[in-house]
């Protein structure tokens, strides 16, 4: 069995370009946009459509993903894709530890703490804002022995032109919300006095 060659190439109704113009009134009209579109080949191609939120920490709910999936496939088939043959389609979103690359990334994971490979530094440290050009960050400097707590410094802002490579650390943000809770919890209760002990 031959492999089926897709042409990806501007101009063809598989390039992602005219995949995206295709699916876009759809994916808009469910409040979400298109983040990326790659199609790989083989025997049954595959085109993967990553969808998202524009705006907010939320994510995208799954009924709403499932109802885009099959909105897009209807969309596909009766159009661009119609004379294309048989191909599988996935449509799902972003995951927490995509590439953040563009402001909108950033702005997405205000509150979550982050890895970043700088221009002149290295740094993790929690998102408190993000605007088109750069970063309000309280770096988080790690604790010299375990058992230790880590020290949260004060807040530093960081250009977008200045970082090459961040994510979302996961178990960090866990953590942090976690003791957040923790404190939250703490402060909300009465203090128990001597003779109550």
């Amino acid at each position: 069995m031959s492999a089926h060659n897709v042409s990806t190439h501007e101009g063809s109704p598989w390039s992602p370009q005219a995949i995206t113009e295709a699916i876009e009134p759809v994916v808009s009209q469910a409040g979400l946009i298109v983040e990326d579109v790659t199609v790989k080949g083989g025997n049954t191609p595959t085109l993967q459509i990553i969808v998202d939120l524009p705006t907010g920490t939320d994510a995208v709910e799954l009924d709403v993903l499932a109802e885009v999936s099959q909105q897009v496939g209807e969309v596909l088939d009766e159009g661009l894709l119609a004379s294309s043959g048989a191909y599988e389609l996935e449509v799902s979103s972003p995951g927490a530890t995509r590439p953040l690359t563009q402001p909108r990334h950033f702005q997405r994971n205000v509150g979550r703490v982050i890895r970043v490979v700088g221009e002149n530094e290295d740094f993790t440290g929690t998102v408190l804002e993000a605007d088109d050009a750069g970063i309000v960050i309280e770096p988080i400097k790690p604790a010299p022995k375990k058992g230790m707590k880590d020290k949260v410094l004060d807040p530093v802002r960081r250009e977008y032109a200045d970082i090459r490579r961040a994510k979302v650390d996961i178990e960090a943000t866990a953590a942090a919300r976690l003791a957040a809770a923790q404190a939250a919890e703490e402060a909300a209760e009465p203090g128990l006095t001597g003779e109550e002990a």
